[in-house]
């Protein structure tokens, strides 16, 4: 090998020495220039940040187990062999867990017993049966401690006559704490039993067999937000539980009540819905307050009774069978502001059924326009292809008095350029939801046209002659209108 080639090639090395080795010291004296390099260097590998990995559970079997001292569980699947219990020296912390309750071929045989320790569910835990339906106790007894958040409880409880505690996750302690849960499947989702100060928020009860949530001789809670549906009753105040506070919660497709108060005094109810149930606010005690809560398509919006000095105010009542009702013994009771409304639609036709399209429509109730289409100076649609305008929701009443209602006039006014309509404007009676329909009497542009000619020339704006003609030409297309539609519906 020449003297140049071997000066070449020690050139060549020493450049790619150089080059691999001064980054590893400039990295090893600068780390923060390291670190920078490095976040460059994978940002050109991939340009979506690295996942991490989904949280897996560890499957485990209890059998009969006692936590008598602190205890946290995290991402396991849990069979349940037995009860459950946690001792008044226990803590359980179930953080992403699944317990599975084992109850063999009958219900109720084992469970969950806190007796008097705490008990802490959350990050998407799920308490369950093995099998669907072989259902479980779950009881909180008083004086211990019991949270749960952002988790599920199905196939809980069973009925046993005199024995709420079997019914669902029962709950006999104070100032619980329950958000953001699914309760399903249960006879009752959620029973209070003698509680005070616990809070129930942004819960999910459904297709409960029961109720969704029950009080019994429980006072001074706060049930905020939640939702009970397709169950018994959504939610259920059974006896002195007085000074509760329901507030923005909704009870929909419960088969009795959305909301049941029984022998509780001072409750107050604000701005809950009640929807399709058969009663939206069953009230059967006293001295209740209720403001701003919305009934719509139960059967009954608000019932009282037997009982008096309840406030029900401000309160609304849409599409309901009936609106408000109290029993005869219910005489002193404040309805003052609350308002019952009602759907109405209107039917745009010809005169033979058939429907117009494009119909201009003015909806008012005592001067105020509630629904108004562009010939109205309104934003409101027309008539649709089916001749139909969309629901519109209409005052129909207003309490003033404790009994008393004052009823609103509602004003309908239908336009269309080729067509007349009798009784137009008309008033329309809004004490049910209904359809008021439209039907022209002359059928044709035409035939319009030569009516408003006949009323022209009543009034002395044409000649006799003139008068005379559009007469006779009136009366001929009425004729060749009948026989038109006489032979059409003969042929059909």
């Amino acid at each position: 090998m020449t003297k140049g080639k071997r000066t070449f090639i020690l050139a060549i090395t020493f450049l790619l020495v150089f080059a691999s080795v001064t980054p590893l010291a400039v990295a090893i004296s600068q780390v923060g220039t390291q670190q920078q390099s490095l976040l460059f260097a994978l940002s050109l590998q991939s340009q979506t940040s690295p996942q991490l990995p989904s949280k897996q559970y560890t499957s485990v079997t209890w059998t009969n187990p006692t936590i008598n001292n602190q205890n946290v569980s995290q991402n396991l699947n849990i069979t349940l062999n037995g009860n459950l219990t946690i001792t008044d020296t226990g803590e359980l912390y179930l953080i992403h867990c699944i317990l599975n309750v084992n109850n063999g071929t009958n219900s109720l045989n084992y469970g969950i017993n806190v007796t008097g320790g705490e008990l802490y569910i959350n990050d998407s835990s799920t308490i369950t049966a093995i099998t669907p339906y072989r259902y479980y106790f779950f009881v909180i007894q008083s004086g211990s401690t019991f949270q749960m958040n952002d988790s599920r409880v199905e196939y809980c409880g069973d009925y046993v006559g005199g024995h709420s505690e079997l019914w669902g996750l029962w709950i006999a302690t104070n100032n619980a704490w329950i958000e953001n849960n699914t309760i399903s499947k249960c006879y009752c989702g959620l029973i209070l039993n003698n509680s005070q100060g616990s809070t129930i928020l942004n819960n999910n009860l459904t297709n409960n067999f029961g109720n969704g949530i029950l009080l019994e001789k429980s006072t001074s809670n706060n049930l905020t937000g939640n939702n009970a549906t397709n169950n018994q009753y959504g939610f259920y105040l059974w006896n002195l539980c007085n000074n509760n506070n329901l507030t923005g919660n909704t009870a929909t497709k419960n088969s009795q009540s959305g909301f049941y108060v029984y022998y509780s005094s001072y409750c107050n109810l604000t701005g809950n819905n009640a929807t399709n149930n058969q009663y939206g606010f069953y009230i059967w005690s006293g001295y209740c307050n209720l403001t701003g809560n919305n009934a719509t398509n139960n059967q009954y919006g608000f019932y009282i009774r037997e009982y008096d000095n309840n406030a029900i105010k401000d309160n609304t009542a849409l599409n309901c069978t009936t609106g408000y009702s109290w029993t005869p013994d219910s005489i002193n009771n404040n309805f003052t502001g609350s308002e019952v409304l009602n759907y109405l639609r209107v039917n745009v036709t010809d005169v033979s059924g058939s429907p117009i399209s494009g119909a201009d429509v003015r909806v008012e109730t005592d001067g105020t326009v509630v629904y108004a289409t562009p010939h109205f100076l309104g934003s409101d649609p027309p008539t649709g292809l089916n001749g139909l305008t969309s629901w519109i929701i209409v005052h129909y009443g207003t309490f003033t008095t404790n009994y008393t209602m004052t009823m609103n006039t509602t004003t309908v006014t239908v336009w269309n350029s080729t067509a007349y309509f009798s009784r137009n404007p008309r008033t329309v009676n809004m004490s049910t939801t209904h359809v008021e329909t439209f039907q022209t009497e002359l059928p044709s542009l035409p035939l319009s046209m030569l009516y408003g000619l006949l009323l022209y020339g009543l009034q002395g704006g044409i000649s006799p002659m003139v008068y005379a003609a559009v007469g006779i030409a009136c009366v001929g297309a009425v004729v060749a209108v009948v026989l038109f539609y006489y032979f059409r519906r003969a042929k059909a």
